[in-house]
């Protein structure tokens, strides 16, 4: 019984670190994203001049 238990903890645990590793991909994406329109509104605002 209790190798059932930990067997579906241990799937627990695997999709939580998976979801985890997810949301730090997305994270990382949304800075570098951000980051590059940042720099094009820059480049545009120095056209503008």
């Amino acid at each position: 019984m209790s190798n059932n238990i930990s067997k579906e903890l241990q799937e627990a645990l695997n999709r939580c670190k998976e979801a985890q590793i997810e949301r730090k991909k997305r994270q990382q994406q949304y800075c570098i994203n951000k980051y590059y329109e940042k720099k094009e509104a820059e480049r545009n605002e120095n056209a503008k001049r």
